[in-house]
């Protein structure tokens, strides 16, 4: 072989051998360099050093899986395993290196395997038989832009889903319901925890990296598009009115329908159904979403029948497009909101992807999905404890009759997550939500919203490599999902490209223009970048209509990193919670930086005496000021292990910037999955 950085390493337990043969033969056939050892090792060659050597040196590690590998618990295949895990520890998330190849019927669920597999689409070549498909994808992974790695950036195209035989989902070059943190993240719960709640179907596109665009750009203020359409919620029009839940539930199913079609703009539904029981009319709400039309509707349903009616408006004048009816029997419920959202795509010519079908609800069940809509309603007004564990009843209930139902999974993982915060089970029901996650990932690979369950859990425990590569996925499947939109701007804001985060989150907005919450993730990245008046101006307008404890704190180390002490003090003592007030670092650097050095000094002894375990990363920002670089990554290490969200910043974080430089620093960022700094020409002053 003579140039292994190119070569496939194919690791296998020695019974797969004749499988192992025929992809060996299949990839060498195509003129792929493969390092098979029944042929490489050449006498005389310590063995160990040699396989480890290529190991490191290969460019696709290539593990076979099977029942034979799932009964060895012991063998020297498991250390090559390990080996190329540790290996990818070392590369950017979004570099492809691992392509787990499963032989046979073995499930992923419960696989004997590194976890770093399970965060990878499996391929599934039966018996080693090796489709022209496959060994294409290969070539492709191995061309010189995967090699080499590229930066991520945001996408409009991305990696083509596998499917069930012969195919491959590899990272996408580019790129990232409820984010399950403490209080520090309580605000990212309330911006993007909902998201999980509205995740439905979404389609293949094709392409292999992420790209600039996500299709065409957001209009203008001014500039309404036409086909532009928001679906308000359902009026339930039972018998006894206690169908809200399902008439909303099929509402939200329709919208999401229509998000899946790629020239159409498609309000999300925190926005669309804010208007719900409020006296606004059509003209005043197409105004506010600027959109061109309305979908509206009302549901009547019987005990054995439903009936939808549903109309299609223009905006501005309220003149009705379209109007159909739909009767149908509740056991054949599913298909009416592809029926509408097809109706609706033709009135407004809007181009059908060609995955858009009526199986795309992810269930044949018309119980299992009623039993999901009751748990999709109550999980958005009920976000206690107690709600959590009815929603995840509901879904159990809903999984007992479809264990394939990917959404009920994902509904599953997301309340599991919720219920993990501040709970002294965290890491097991962390567990459990990744687990969920992945079993809706293997009930329909080809949807966005199983991968998004899954990052969100690893992101809860600040894996940002492996969440990236998960986010990379959704993105790909799905370039106009909102909450995949928005995970990507806060992914790009945690990789400090900040102009790209402000973008992203201003696209997320444009989808979404009356979740308020969304501002609040505008006004960190602008924080970040020095452009104080805009991020106070947004993280004003978040808190004019959110009430949450942090935005004091965060205003206060705003106006301490734009220089005004004095302003910054008058937030903190006017904090009535004193936890709050003493327990965060801006109290003892406005004191320092407005010359009171003895209330200062108290304020310091109080917060590392009484808030130690609570606020390490304040801890690590007033040792910074002070010039003690060792106490400061002490008190950083304990940040990352109580898994303080807000580490996530810390490349930007200005009261660090002392650190930067420091080799430990860039230990750090590994640690989180973070790219390095870059100390050159470009570097951003935030960097500096």
């Amino acid at each position: 072989m003579t140039d292994p950085s190119h070569a496939v390493f194919l690791s296998y337990a020695s019974q797969d051998a004749e499988a192992a043969q025929r992809i060996c033969d299949a990839l060498r056939t195509a003129g792929i360099q493969v390092w098979f050892d029944q042929s490489e090792l050449r006498g005389g060659d310590a063995w160990d050093r040699q396989i480890r050597k290529q190991i490191h040196d290969c460019a696709l590690f290539m593990p076979l899986i099977s029942a034979h590998s799932q009964a060895r618990l012991e063998g020297y295949f498991r250390r090559e395993w390990n080996l190329a895990a540790h290996r990818k520890h070392d590369m950017a998330a979004e570099k492809p290196f691992l392509v787990p190849v499963v032989i046979d019927g073995t499930p992923e669920r419960g696989a004997s395997v590194p976890e770093e597999f399970h965060e990878l689409q499996w391929t599934r070549l039966p018996g080693g038989e090796t489709p022209t498909a496959f060994v294409e994808r290969v070539k492709r992974l191995l061309s010189p832009e995967n090699i080499a790695a590229p930066d991520i950036t945001y996408s409009a195209a991305g990696a083509t889903a596998s499917s069930a035989q012969g195919g491959i989902l590899e990272p996408a070059a580019g790129k990232s319901l409820l984010p399950w943190i403490a209080i520090a993240a309580a605000v990212l719960i309330l911006a993007l925890g909902g998201g999980y709640f509205a995740w439905r179907d979404t389609q293949r596109t094709e392409g292999t990296q992420l790209v600039k665009t996500t299709g065409p750009p957001p209009p203008a203020a001014d500039v309404i598009p036409e086909k532009s359409v928001a679906v308000l919620p359902f009026v339930d029009m039972s018998e006894k009115h206690d169908q809200e839940y399902f008439a909303d539930g099929i509402a939200e199913e329709i919208l999401d329908q229509l998000a899946r079609i790629g020239d159409l703009r498609v309000i999300a539904r925190t926005s669309s159904f804010s208007f719900k029981g409020k006296p606004d009319d059509i003209p005043t709400i197409g105004g506010k979403l600027k959109v061109a039309t309305i979908l509206e509707g009302s549901v009547r349903r019987s005990q054995s029948r439903v009936r939808v009616t549903t109309q299609l408006v223009r905006a501005a004048t309220g003149e009705h497009i379209w109007s159909n009816s739909y009767e149908r029997e509740f056991k054949d419920v599913i298909g009416i909101q592809v029926d509408i959202a097809a109706s609706v795509a033709g009135a407004l010519k809007a181009t059908l992807l060609e995955h858009f079908n009526a199986s795309t609800s992810g269930t044949t069940s018309a119980e299992a999905y009623d039993l999901y809509l009751k748990a999709l309603a109550l999980g958005r007004h009920d976000r206690r404890d107690s709600g959590s564990r009815e929603v995840s009843e509901l879904c159990r209930r809903a999984l007992s009759i479809d264990p394939a139902y990917a959404d009920a999974w994902v509904l599953l993982s997301s309340a599991t997550g919720d219920l993990a915060n501040n709970s002294p089970h965290r890491e097991k029901l962390l567990g459990d939500a990744r687990e969920f996650a992945r079993r809706a990932i293997d009930a329909r690979p080809d949807l966005a919203g199983g991968y998004l369950a899954y990052g969100s859990a690893l992101i809860a425990d600040l894996n940002v490599a492996a969440a990236r590569v998960q986010f990379n996925r959704a993105l790909s499947l799905n370039p106009n999902d909102q909450w995949a939109i928005a995970w990507a701007g806060l992914l790009a804001r945690y990789d400090g490209r900040l102009d790209e985060s402000i973008r992203l989150v201003q696209r997320s907005l444009d989808l979404d223009p009356e979740n308020t919450a969304r501002y609040f993730d505008l006004a960190i990245p602008l924080h970040a970048a020095g452009r104080y008046r805009e991020a106070e101006a947004a993280y004003r307008r978040y808190g004019a209509a959110v009430v949450n404890p942090i935005l004091i704190l965060r205003l206060a180390d705003l106006k301490l990193d734009a220089g005004d002490a004095a302003g910054a003090l008058e937030l903190v003592e006017g904090e009535k919670d004193s936890s709050l007030r003493r327990g965060c670092s801006c109290l003892t650097l406005a004191l320092e930086r407005l010359g009171r050095r003895r209330e200062a000094q108290a304020a310091f002894r109080d917060l590392e005496a009484n808030f130690s375990k609570t606020s390490a990363l304040d801890l690590a920002e007033v040792y910074a000021q002070h010039g003690d670089a060792d106490q400061s990554f002490r008190w950083l290490d304990a940040a990352v292990a109580e898994r303080d969200f807000d580490m996530l910043d810390v490349r930007w974080n200005r009261k660090l910037a002392s650190l930067r430089s420091d080799a430990r620093f860039g230990l750090l960022l590994e640690r989180l999955g973070l790219p390095p700094i870059r100390f050159d020409a470009t570097t951003r002053a935030s960097e500096r």
